[in-house]
């Protein structure tokens, strides 16, 4: 994503930046369940926009989430949408530590998105990335 903004002649503008939980529900297209902690945020706004968070829920929460956010299939055991690298600058991006991961992505017409859970701990660690087309 970063590269194809570069190519295009514009750079993008990386925010670091505290977004309340209705901002970041809003950019990403999702519901964060009333569980989630830890919750990081960057966003990147150039051509397109693009967000990207980590959170921990509780387990009893996830699949009620991964229906909400539009995951209505299963996600793949083992599947990583994405890797630490994509993102080398944001210290807590570390999806390439998770040990045991399901993911996924979505696409509409407007957006898509990307998902991975590291499923290894007691309270599941998601990653999502999601992003204007």
């Amino acid at each position: 994503m970063s590269l194809l903004m570069f190519s295009c002649g514009q750079a993008p503008q990386r925010q670091e930046k505290n977004l309340n939980r209705q901002q970041i529900e809003q950019l990403a297209r999702i519901q964060l369940p009333p569980s989630s902690k830890e919750i990081e945020v960057h966003t990147e706004s150039g051509i397109d926009s693009l967000i990207v968070l980590r959170f921990t829920l509780d387990q009893s929460d996830l699949d009620s989430f991964l229906t909400c956010a539009g995951y209505t299939e299963p996600l793949k055991e083992g599947f990583r949408p994405f890797s630490s690298q994509e993102l080398r600058d944001v210290s807590w991006w570390n999806p390439d530590e998770a040990k045991d991961v399901i993911g996924g992505f979505l696409n509409t017409s407007d957006w898509a998105s990307e998902v991975m859970v590291d499923v290894s701990g007691s309270q599941p660690v998601v990653y999502l990335k999601s992003y204007d087309l």
